[in-house]
């Protein structure tokens, strides 16, 4: 059984090793001025530590996206990582639309988002 301080250090060992970095956006409404609204992707805060991969991303991400034409690109982020579904993730001159996650549970280490990009 894995004792909290181990955890931790896997933790820190896994975000200590992610190359990269992304800004995680968020979709935002602003009053139109006319009674509507228009909305923008804002960014959350200051740029994160990632991976970017084009491998890793589980075989029902991939066949989906293959029916669209798309490609499924993997984004590893540290773990506790303020992220959701509905983000945009820029990295590497690419901007990526999450479709899922493919991380979670009691052992989590890092943040695997299952991104393809942006049409």
């Amino acid at each position: 059984m894995l004792e909290s301080s181990d955890l931790t250090a896997m933790r820190a060992a896994q975000a200590a090793l992610l190359p990269d970095t992304c800004t995680i956006s968020r979709r935002t409404a602003t009053a139109d001025g006319l009674g509507g609204e228009t909305w923008a992707w804002a960014p959350e805060g200051s740029a994160v530590a990632c991976r970017l991969s084009s491998h890793g991303a589980p075989q029902e991400y991939l066949q989906a996206a293959a029916t669209k034409g798309r490609t499924v690109w993997m984004v590893t982020l540290p773990y506790g990582t303020d992220v959701a579904r509905e983000d945009r993730l820029t990295t590497s001159g690419r901007v990526l639309e999450i479709i899922g996650f493919a991380s979670g549970g009691a052992w989590e280490t890092a943040v695997r988002a299952v991104c393809v990009g942006v049409s």
